[in-house]
């Protein structure tokens, strides 16, 4: 498990635009790519064993890349569906756009919901390898979703981020596709 602190993380995939990040951990299990966060400097790994209740799946997509997007999120608490999200997004964006959408919502709703210890999956490798650090965001579109994302990470006493195969994530695939479909929000 790999350790890092949030600040130096933050500035450099941000590039300096963020300038204070609130402490918050990240944690990872192998084979997954993940990072923790923490405020005070740590050994670069370390066993930690976490129990989350809530699990977020998100998923975004767009049909011509760009074009037609959405995306869904769902929260299960304990495995069983509690909360989701299907949005519609426009006519004109890119699958990554869609899929940080996914994550954007699924993470106001946790936080709505009080959650303070998440654990989020996607199927999107880039998004998951960008949140935890891992790449840098480079495209002017996706800064401030990242941004977005990050803001609201802030949030959560503990957090972990896994990338995950889409066979695993078919509810929020699901959710992304209604969306799409009906050009509607729900």
């Amino acid at each position: 498990m790999i350790k890092r602190n949030a600040f130096d993380l933050l500035m450099k995939s941000a590039r300096g635009a963020v300038n204070t990040v609130k402490s918050a951990k990240i944690h990872s299990q192998p084979p997954v790519q993940s990072a923790i966060f923490s405020s005070t400097e740590m050994p670069e790994i370390k066993n930690t064993s976490i129990t989350f209740d809530y699990l977020l799946q998100f998923d975004g997509g767009s049909r011509g890349n760009p074009g037609v997007s959405g995306c869904g999120s769902v929260i299960y608490y304990r495995g069983s569906e509690f909360w989701n999200r299907s949005i519609y997004l426009g006519d004109d964006h890119t699958n990554n756009y869609a899929e940080y959408y996914g994550l954007i919502h699924g993470l106001i709703g946790a936080r709505e919901l009080k959650i303070k210890n998440l654990l989020v999956e996607g199927d999107s490798k880039v998004i998951i390898n960008q949140v935890i650090g891992k790449f840098n965001v480079k495209s002017p579109v996706l800064i401030p979703l990242y941004r977005k994302t990050m803001k609201q990470v802030e949030y959560f006493d503990n957090i972990e981020f896994n990338h995950i195969y889409r066979n695993k994530n078919k509810r929020a695939d699901e959710l992304a596709n209604i969306a799409m479909d009906s050009k509607t929000t729900q």
